[in-house]
C-alpha cells in the first residue's frame, strides 16, 4: 500500500513483513500505542474520506492527513488511467465544524490543485483547506467569521 503524507510518500511494507519491529496495543476503537524502533506513538483515527481516500491520524498529539492509494491505484496511475484524473469536484464541504478564520479565494478564481481555499478553525487549531484538483470557484457560500457544522458547502465550483 502506498500513502502519502503531507505531499511525501510513504512507502509501507506488507504487515507480516514489518510487524515483527512493532509492538502494537490497541487502546480503544481506532487508537493505538505502537512501539517502532524504540520510539513510541500514540495514533488516533479521527475521520476518514473513502470517496477521496484520505484518512486524519492525530499521533502523538499533532494532526495529520493520509492520502492512501491501493495496488490497484498505483497500477492504474503508472498506466496513465488514474481514476482520480476523471473526478469531477462541484463541492468543498467542512470536514468538522469550527470557524472560518479566512478565506483566500473570491468568485471567478481558477485554482490548482493544492492550493489554499479557505482556513477553518477547529479544536483550537487552523486547519487549511486545499483544492482536492484544479477548479474554478463559482460560489462562496461562507465568510470570515462563520461558525459552520460538519458536511456544511463552503465553496461551489464549477
Amino acid at each position: 500500500m502506498k500513502v502519502i503524507i503531507e505531499n511525501q510518500e510513504i512507502l509501507l511494507k506488507e504487515l507480516q513483513n514489518f510487524k515483527k519491529d512493532l509492538d502494537i496495543v490497541k487502546i480503544e476503537e481506532n487508537h493505538w500505542h505502537i512501539l517502532y524502533q524504540n520510539q513510541s506513538f500514540t495514533i488516533k483515527l479521527i475521520a476518514k474520506n473513502l470517496e477521496e481516500k484520505t484518512a486524519e491520524w492525530k499521533i502523538n498529539g499533532k494532526s495529520v492527513i493520509a492520502k492512501y492509494q491501493s495496488e490497484l491505484d498505483v497500477l492504474l496511475q503508472s498506466m496513465g488511467l488514474s481514476s482520480q484524473n476523471q473526478k469531477k469536484v462541484r463541492e468543498l464541504k467542512s470536514p468538522m465544524p469550527g470557524l472560518i478564520k479566512k478565506v483566500h479565494v473570491k468568485v471567478g478564481d481558477e485554482i490548482k490543485k493544492g492550493e489554499p481555499l479557505l482556513v477553518l478553525e477547529a479544536m483550537k487549531m487552523e486547519n487549511i483547506l486545499k483544492a482536492p484538483v484544479d477548479v474554478k470557484v463559482s460560489q462562496i457560500k461562507v465568510v470570515e467569521g462563520n461558525t459552520v457544522e460538519k458536511n456544511q458547502i463552503l465553496v461551489v465550483f464549477e
